[in-house]
């Protein structure tokens, strides 16, 4: 599981929760210099991206995920109009979110698969 995420505390309370789920955690990153070497060479199953990095957008590495036909679910305070046109139908979490919603959505991300 990669872990993009910019706030160092919700990184670490996701973190936390991931590997309460017994997922293996990758990250977290705090911007898309840091998780492009794992977004294109670790063995992943999904992915977790704050579409926000300090202002950079997570984009290039969907990107990355979407070649490698890994999927990612998007974590947002954003409503769906700020995302990018081409990323709008990808599934995405909005902040404040809790361990449901998560679980949720990463199995609908992994069923998408």
């Amino acid at each position: 599981m990669l872990l993009v995420e910019d706030t160092f505390i919700v990184a670490d309370e996701l973190g936390n929760a991931l590997r309460r789920l017994d997922c293996a955690v990758v990250g977290p990153f705090a911007s898309v210099d840091e998780a492009r070497p794992a977004a294109m060479s670790e063995p992943l199953d999904l992915a977790l991206l704050d579409i926000n990095l300090d202002g950079e957008p997570v984009y290039p590495i969907a990107m990355q995920l979407l070649e490698r036909q890994i999927p990612f679910v998007f974590l947002t305070g954003y409503s769906g109009e700020a995302i990018d046109g081409l990323f709008r139908g990808f599934p995405r979490l909005t902040k404040p979110f809790g361990p449901a919603e998560l679980q949720a959505a990463m199995r609908a991300a992994l069923s998408e698969r």
